[in-house]
């Protein structure tokens, strides 16, 4: 089949690099893949993953800094000319939804969505809310990455959807290994500085914790340099590579996600892969193999009180925290790529 994935962009984030997963795999299983991006906005660290049998489709015209009805409308515009001829074409970030359905209008291209966004995603963009609640009727195909997506689907107007989850990339990376112990407990955090990925929550029950576990340090793994506000002492790290990021993960005592909605959430899953505790939020997506007291500790979102609980009681019962992080690992083993890809295939070929 031809397949074209259309995307916002190709920058660094959890979305991007779960399409180019999908995308090289579909590849190697003899598809043709096109993913469409607006120009200039495919980063060095995400093109060095696609694979080259993918094909990179750049549009015409730009993203422009100053968001309006007339520059989103061009830039739509050009995405819908830079589509080569396709099979299906596959909407992946809300925003990407009108260009697919215009492309797909009058022509024998079937429309499908890759559907991963959540409703905290655009508290304050109303015009990509209005499309994330109704834009889900305009499909036959929907593939979700959770059961919680999929039920969100369904309750605002999709006509079908299919739970295809999600895999660990480079899983011979993310295994568990012995290490000494730390000299101070380390809490480590991975994400960025948008308010809803949760780092103000994260900050603020470690203030928490530090009534109890008084030598607590930080970890902070991010894609961007967000304002630090802690006093606590703390490592920064900035888009750590594919090879770094599973020892960061290892080198922590707990693993924290304050996140406030998630299509997946794959960073604690990646973290239970390496035999850490983890304490997460009930961001919706993690359903999906978070259950509390088996394999991690679960707190509602947004609670900073018991987000601080959760970590003391981690850091101050081992044996609680060596139980739950034999768990993780063997929850982790259970998500496989080529399973996930096959599901999104027989989507696709319906």
């Amino acid at each position: 089949m031809r397949l074209s994935f259309v995307l916002s962009s190709l920058q660094l984030s959890g979305g991007v690099q779960v399409v180019v997963e999908y995308a090289n795999r579909l590849a190697t299983r003899g598809h043709l893949v096109t993913l469409i991006t607006p120009r200039g906005m495919c980063a060095p660290e995400i093109r060095q993953r696609i694979a080259r049998d993918v094909t990179i489709c750049e549009s015409a015209e730009p993203p422009s800094a100053r968001r309006n009805a007339l520059t989103n409308l061009r830039l739509l515009w050009s995405l819908w000319q830079a589509l080569p001829p396709s099979d299906v074409i596959i909407a992946t970030h809300t925003p990407t939804i009108m260009p697919v359905c215009l492309a797909t209008l009058g022509h024998r291209a079937q429309r499908a969505w890759l559907y991963m966004d959540y409703a905290e995603m655009f508290q304050a963009r109303p015009l990509e809310g209005w499309l994330l609640r109704h834009g889900p009727r305009w499909f036959d195909r929907l593939a979700t990455l959770s059961e919680a997506s999929r039920v969100v689907a369904l309750r605002t107007g999709a006509r079908q959807a299919t739970v295809i989850g999600l895999g660990l990339t480079d899983a011979e990376r993310f295994v568990p290994k012995p290490r000494l112990a730390n000299v101070h407990p380390i809490a480590m955090y991975l994400g960025d500085g948008r308010p809803r990925k949760g780092l103000a929550d994260f900050l603020a029950a470690a203030e928490i914790v530090r009534r109890s576990v008084v030598d607590l340090h930080l970890l902070l793994v991010t894609k961007d340099r967000p304002e630090l506000k802690t006093a606590l002492p703390y490592a920064h790290v900035v888009k750590p590579d594919e090879i770094t990021l599973p020892d960061l993960y290892r080198s922590a005592d707990v693993f924290v996600s304050a996140s406030w909605g998630e299509g997946f959430g794959l960073p604690p899953l990646e973290a239970m892969a390496c035999g850490v505790p983890v304490v997460l939020t009930d961001s919706g997506g993690v359903r999906d193999y978070a259950r509390s007291g088996e394999n991690c500790s679960m707190v509602p979102v947004r609670d900073v009180t018991q987000l601080a609980a959760a970590i003391v009681h981690v850091l101050s019962d081992r044996e609680y925290a060596q139980r739950i992080g034999r768990a993780g690992v063997l929850t982790a083993a259970r998500f496989q790529w080529e399973v996930c890809v096959e599901r999104l295939e027989a989507v696709l070929r319906a």
